[in-house]
């Protein structure tokens, strides 16, 4: 176990020296309970992939091992991390560097601004480059499209969202909120993408419909 976080720690050395410009996420502490092993947090992701908007709150990830009769996993876990001589300071250890991990690589992917070129679009087929127009449907670049509103949570904030129990491996999370937008704008693909199929049969859209029904008949 010592090893695994001695690596762990120069590959977070070796990420902040390739990338020491961008800070990592916020993440919480670590905090392990009694028989907990596993507690790991993806930071709030606030990304714009080619358009395409992710926006998060932090999600964590808890897993316990109960020992007991019929416990399976359970008692097989808790035999390993005895074997590997994974104490609460070492398991701390380990969660603390994995997080701080995940804080690097999410803190990189918000700080993340990706477009494509024009070029590259110019090089596309018609009527793939019509459905990648920002002005496809929207008046203006920077129209936005809900695509997805996603939210698990507790209904009274006593239990967790998410509770599993797998032969004494318990798996347990934090609230999920997570939304995904579609926005529209010059190199955006994947934004201009969803935003015109999402509001392609809309009313009053049936020019761009019929135009693009053209162009696929012509191919």
């Amino acid at each position: 176990m010592d090893e695994v976080n001695v690596r762990l720690s120069q590959l977070l050395v070796n990420l902040n020296a390739q990338i020491p410009n961008i800070p990592p996420a916020e993440s919480p502490p670590v905090t392990l309970d009694p028989g907990q092993f596993l507690e790991l947090t993806v930071p709030a992701i606030d990304l714009n992939l080619l358009g395409l908007m992710l926006q998060t709150t932090p999600i964590t990830v808890n897993a316990f091992s109960q020992t007991g009769d019929g416990n399976l996993l359970g008692n097989l876990l808790d035999s390993l991390l005895l074997t590997i001589d994974a104490t609460p300071g070492n398991l701390t250890v380990l969660n603390e560097n994995l997080n701080a991990l995940l804080a690097k690589v999410v803190g990189v992917l918000n700080a993340a601004d990706l477009t494509l070129s024009q070029a590259a679009l110019d090089a596309l087929p018609p009527v793939v480059q019509t459905l990648l127009d920002p002005l496809l449907i929207a008046p203006a670049a920077g129209a936005t499209a809900k695509v997805l509103d996603l939210t698990i949570a507790s209904p009274d904030g006593s239990t967790p969202p998410v509770q599993a129990d797998l032969l004494g491996l318990v798996v347990t999370t934090s609230n999920i909120n997570a939304q995904l937008w579609a926005q529209t704008g010059d190199g955006q693909i994947l934004g201009n993408l969803l935003y015109n199929v999402a509001n392609l049969l809309n009313s009053g859209n049936t020019t761009s419909l019929l135009f693009l029904l053209t162009e696929l008949a012509q191919l």
